[in-house]
């Protein structure tokens, strides 16, 4: 059960938790992304919860973040960095890219995780997430990945005593040059 008020919590605060409590089961975590139906099985809401538990999980300080073109995935993004600078971390935000260009980030800015907002092959009524961690490693989906379900799921989010910033951080031309070298 959560706690929805704690004593000194604003009324702001206050209504964070009970927004938070309306999420029971999160579906859309699979064995090695997160995927989901918009509306009930992946929304702004999960997307925040998601966003937070990457921050906390994975002890990230600084998360690279960019999104497809399905338009449902700049607001999606927008959800995931306020959950990210919630937790005190801050976001790179590169906007719209492709998966590889994330994890491209990740290694070139030396961030601790990176997220693309995408649902890769699947209809367009579905989005989700791809994360790796430092380095552009894949997440270990039985533990870092269930991890971040655990805490997203439950809603407990450690309270800070800071928020995180939010940068953003167009890689393309990074990106171009370095694949321009790697076909020579």
């Amino acid at each position: 059960m959560l706690v929805i008020g704690r004593p000194g919590d604003s009324q702001v605060q206050q209504y964070r938790r009970r927004r938070m409590s309306s999420v029971k089961n999160l579906t859309c975590f699979k064995a090695y992304d997160i995927r989901g139906k918009i509306g009930d099985e992946f929304n702004e809401e999960i997307a925040y919860r998601i966003g937070r538990s990457i921050a906390e999980s994975l002890d990230a300080k600084t998360v690279v973040l960019g999104f497809d073109a399905r338009a449902t995935s700049a607001d999606l993004a927008q959800a995931v960095a306020k959950g990210i600078c919630d937790a005190g971390s801050d976001v790179l935000v590169i906007g719209l890219a492709g998966t590889e260009e994330v994890y491209s980030a990740v290694s070139e800015f030396g961030a601790d995780a990176g997220v693309e907002i995408t649902a890769s092959h699947n209809p367009i009524e579905y989005n989700g997430m791809k994360i790796v961690a430092e380095g552009s490693r894949p997440v270990d989906p039985d533990a870092e990945l269930a991890e971040v379900h655990k805490v997203a799921e439950a809603g407990r989010f450690k309270v800070q005593g800071h928020l995180g910033g939010y940068r953003d951080a167009h890689i393309a031309v990074s990106y171009t040059h370095l694949r321009a070298h790697e076909t020579r």
